[in-house]
């Protein structure tokens, strides 16, 4: 069930029920005062009944009361009939009933009810008839001092007087009032309906129909789509809150394709670069091969004390550190897939200790290292040349000696490796270079070790960012999956 039949169902099955409580009391209050109004009018003309036979009785008119009952039945007044003390009908508006006898089970009620009346000082007594349509009055007559001018017994109730009023217009108004009380029920509930999905279908299904369209529209890409509503409400602020969204994910997923057009160029370009390093890796690398075999075959023809030796240890040192770079080439080239496992991290640091020792002291660099007992899942030999590379480059910061604080701490299953230095920092523009292969800093420095670091960590799903400030030194953040 939609949204708009939801709160339409609900509205209304509320409006029903305060609508049909409201009813009902205003019917029954309507009811109960139009019974009230009628007995109250039957009442009254049976008290002028009541008066106008004691009237003709202080008159010595008894001889009347027949004529005078007669003469009475008017409105509702349907019949009126004297009852003597012993169930005997002594005068009635209906001449056939005259002398005779109620029932005495229907009598002895009447004359029980009667002496309660006058015990609780009531006037008069109800009783509904059998007949339908039909409501009756009894009124006891008492054998009070003007009545003891005749009646010398000491009866405590000379008669009873009955009176039956027809009460079919009653009924029918009572009827009436409950047809019009349901007619305006099913009005007021079709109206209330009615406009209640009116209302729903203006305030909730058009604007809801309108952010559906426009979440289809991202579904399928179209990030352009934009909400048109006009209110100033809290739909009004929701349909903001998503455009203002959207226009969040264009401007993100712009970025995005920027991003991501700027990394396939990198890689396009790294791959060249690959190719073209693995050319010229093996273009120089056997050439340099002969070179190293042959100086060392010229350096065996020269004695130790030959001058020459010198300058041959020389060249074959420069050879060496050629083909170290030639093997840098190669390993920036073809970069082979790691082999991850976990080792554990003090391993790892510890390895790295022994091979960056050695530079550290002759640069004057102390070392700090603060590794907790973890583990990495990493390829060992991959990730100790990375962190070599990154070690090598920090202490090469420091020119004049300093500290290389080196820490590890894990966030969010995310292992955060990080280098620091206390050198002079690297200049910003430097900064974004400091991963291109073939590029060289201001202090003659390489990026080809960071470049080849990057690759590696890269490999392993994890990224490497750098923070320099100036004067203050330069810190190498690794992020590695936990």
């Amino acid at each position: 069930m939609g949204l708009r039949k939801k709160i339409t169902l609900w509205l209304s099955l509320l409006i029903v029920g305060i609508t049909g409580f409201s009813i009902f009391i205003i019917t029954d209050a309507a009811i109960t005062q139009f019974k009230r109004d009628f007995s109250e009018k039957v009442r009254l003309s049976s008290e002028h009944i009541k008066n106008g036979l004691i009237a003709l009785m202080l008159e010595g008119k008894g001889k009347d009361f027949q004529e005078y009952l007669e003469s009475e039945i008017i409105g509702d007044i349907k019949s009126i009939r004297l009852i003597r003390d012993d169930g005997l009908i002594i005068a009635s508006s209906s001449p056939s009933e005259i002398n005779t006898v109620l029932p005495e089970d229907r009598f002895e009620r009447l004359k029980s009810r009667a002496y309660s009346v006058q015990k609780e000082n009531f006037n008069f007594m109800e009783e509904d008839t059998v007949a339908v349509g039909t409501h009756s009055i009894y009124i006891p007559l008492y054998n009070e001092i003007p009545c003891q001018r005749c009646h010398t017994d000491n009866k405590k109730i000379r008669a009873i007087l009955g009176i039956d009023a027809g009460s079919m217009k009653y009924f029918e108004a009572v009827s009436r009032i409950k047809r019009n009380a349901f007619f305006y029920f099913i009005i007021i509930i079709s109206l209330s309906a009615g406009i209640i999905w009116l209302f729903t279908g203006i305030v909730f299904e058009k604007p809801m129909n309108e952010i559906i369209r426009v979440i289809d529209d991202i579904k399928k890409g179209e990030l352009r789509s934009r909400i048109l509503l006009d209110r100033t409400d809290e739909i009004g602020n929701l349909a903001s809150g998503v455009n203002d969204l959207i226009s969040y994910l264009e401007r993100t997923k712009r970025d995005f394709e920027l991003c991501h057009f700027a990394e396939m160029k990198r890689v396009e370009q790294m791959a060249t670069l690959s190719e073209l390093a693995s050319a010229i890796a093996h273009e120089i690398r056997n050439p340099l091969a002969g070179i190293s075999g042959a100086i060392q075959v010229l350096s065996e023809e020269f004695p130790e004390s030959d001058p020459r030796q010198p300058i041959i240890k020389e060249i074959l040192k420069e050879v060496e550190r050629l083909d170290g770079s030639v093997k840098d080439l190669l390993l920036f080239a073809k970069a082979p897939e790691p082999v991850l496992r976990h080792v554990p991290a003090k391993v790892v640091f510890e390895r790295l200790m022994r091979f960056i020792e050695p530079q550290a002291k002759r640069n004057n660099v102390s070392i700090d290292i603060l590794i907790p007992e973890e583990e990495l899942y990493v390829d060992p030999d991959q990730i100790h040349q990375a962190f070599f590379n990154i070690a090598q480059s920090s202490i090469q910061n420091m020119p004049h000696g300093g500290t290389l604080k080196i820490e590890m701490k894990t966030q969010e299953r995310v292992q955060i490796i990080s280098f620091s230095d206390t050198g002079s920092g690297i200049p910003p523009d430097e900064v974004k270079l400091l991963f291109k292969p073939f590029y060289t800093r201001s202090s003659g420095i390489s990026s080809l070790g960071l470049a080849i670091s990057r690759g590696i960590i890269e490999k392993h799903g994890g990224k490497i960012e750098v923070d320099s400030i100036m004067g203050r030194g330069t810190t190498f953040n690794i992020y590695l999956p936990v």
